[in-house]
């Protein structure tokens, strides 16, 4: 058990690490950003983002699901069969993607905007997605070999040119939005043909139909889920540029942004490292036990991030963001909550996909995510932006709970309800307090906040949160830490 947990924290660790230097990298943008673009300019940037995405749902057919789960399968040869023979069709899709484009970008642009006048922008954005798709294959066959490090290598060099590029194209030649689409081109097209050189001399070119045909069985009965949880996560823009205005856009696309980093910099993470580690542990006797105990750590991990997130972000949207984008702050704790429990759905999501039941997965994504549109055209009219956040929530409820209820008829797995409770009782008391005490002195509010973050473990251990198994356990760490830091000093 102690094995699993410390292999899974040491992966997830480094690809949180990873994703927080990236965040870290992308929220120096912030300022560029807020001060070189305008709310709407913003909000325009993040439609064309979202359009993109949802081509890459329909004709990405999730073959990059279907190689994590599929390579565990295989040995030798027939692993390198998997990879090429996924490679080979993305990239004919990237060259349809890319042909096509050119023809819809005008069509697409009125759909959007109601003018032709972004077609430029689509065309771009259109080829930036094909790019990305050529990517997702190399980048999902170091996750099933469980690459970690070499895998957050490439994400930061990604990154880092990214956003030299935009200083360059934004500040320098004053480019605008036209000048972050530039950026993004560049750069995801030496990416993608550095991976796809990288994934050919690995495993070589070699097609297999009937390997494709598998991975297309199992990748496409996701789709549905995939276009749910777009619909969960992104359609909220599209209702707030018909029902409100791009001002409006972009004031919530700054405050989901922070939101966001929950599962950027920890529930990607934790699904990168938990899939291929859940496919290994369900094959051993001792299996579901080991999982059980898994949900519950995992849950406390969300938690705490969850939370310390909700209290610290207000505080960074007044340092990093200029006065008219202040408002965003009131959207991140309910994506926040939203995303909190599409964290735990994740994780029975994986029960099912054990057992290869990926259709339930698309089921239950998809009815949870008829619920999201009739809440927003109900709710945003109303509170505008924050509609959208309380949509959010309630969608990701409904998915959570729909998602629990078809793994424990395929795949068992009982949850520590009553330490459960004391996690969210703990959390939710702090993050109110935090409210309470809340003052005008960005330092002092800062102080109080830490502080609060800090005793959560502690309050945790006076409502008898932890087994005597694991104090012992931590006691061990703490008293090893304590040696070594000792045996270290000169």
């Amino acid at each position: 058990m102690w094995s699993d947990f410390k292999k899974f924290i040491k992966h997830s660790s480094i690809y949180s690490l990873g994703n927080f230097l990236a965040k870290a990298i992308g929220f120096f943008l912030i300022p560029l950003y807020t001060r070189y673009l305008t709310p709407a300019d913003y909000g325009i940037l993040e439609l064309l983002d979202l359009t993109a995405s949802m081509v890459s749902i329909f004709l990405g057919l999730r073959i990059s699901s279907a190689i994590i789960r599929f390579y565990y399968d295989f040995e030798g040869e027939e692993k390198r069969e998997v990879i090429s023979s996924a490679l080979i069709s993305i990239f004919f899709i990237a060259i349809l993607i890319i042909v096509t484009s050119q023809f819809v970008s005008d069509k697409v642009s009125y759909l959007v905007f109601n003018t032709i006048v972004y077609k430029k922008y689509f065309k771009i954005v259109f080829i930036c997605t094909a790019l990305s798709l050529i990517s997702t294959v190399p980048e999902s066959y170091l996750i099933a070999r469980q690459q970690s490090f070499f895998y957050t290598v490439i994400l930061l060099g990604r990154l880092i040119c990214y956003v030299t590029l935009n200083i360059y194209f934004i500040v320098v030649l004053k480019m605008g939005i036209l000048g972050i689409l530039y950026s993004s081109l560049i750069t995801k097209t030496f990416n993608s043909f550095f991976l796809s050189i990288f994934c050919i001399i690995k495993n070589k070119l070699k097609f297999s139909f009937e390997k494709l045909k598998n991975m297309l069985k199992y990748g496409i009965p996701l789709i549905p889920a995939t276009f749910g949880m777009f619909i969960l996560n992104y359609s909220d823009r599209f209702f707030l540029q018909k029902l409100t205005s791009s001002t409006d856009v972009g004031i919530y696309a700054l405050g989901y942004k922070f939101g966001y980093m929950l599962p950027f910099l920890v529930l990607q993470p934790i699904q990168m490292i938990l899939n291929p580690q859940m496919f290994e542990i369900s094959q051993r006797p001792d299996g579901k036990p080991v999982l059980e105990r898994m949900f519950t750590y995992i849950f406390l991990i969300i938690a705490f991030c969850a939370m310390s997130l909700s209290m610290l972000t207000e505080d960074a949207i007044k340092i990093m963001a200029t006065p008219t984008f202040y408002s965003a702050y009131k959207i991140v704790p309910w994506v926040v909550l939203g995303y909190t429990f599409m964290g735990l759905s994740n994780f029975f999501q994986g029960g099912l996909m054990i057992k290869k039941y990926t259709h339930y997965i698309g089921l239950g994504v998809f009815l949870a995510a008829l619920s999201n549109p009739v809440l927003n055209l109900l709710l945003i009219p109303k509170f505008k932006a924050m509609g959208a956040a309380y949509s959010t929530v309630i969608s990701f409820f409904i998915m959570f709970v729909i998602n629990y209820w078809f793994c424990q008829k395929i795949f068992p797995i009982k949850c520590e309800w009553n330490r459960i409770f004391k996690i969210s009782f703990i959390s939710l008391f702090l993050f109110l307090l935090s409210q309470y005490l809340n003052t005008k002195s960005l330092l002092i509010s800062l102080f109080i906040k830490v502080i609060l973050i800090l005793s959560f473990p502690l309050l945790l251990y006076i409502v008898r949160f932890f087994t005597q198994e694991e104090i012992e356990k931590t006691i061990s760490i703490m008293k090893t830490t304590f040696a070594f830091c000792n045996f270290k000093k000169p």
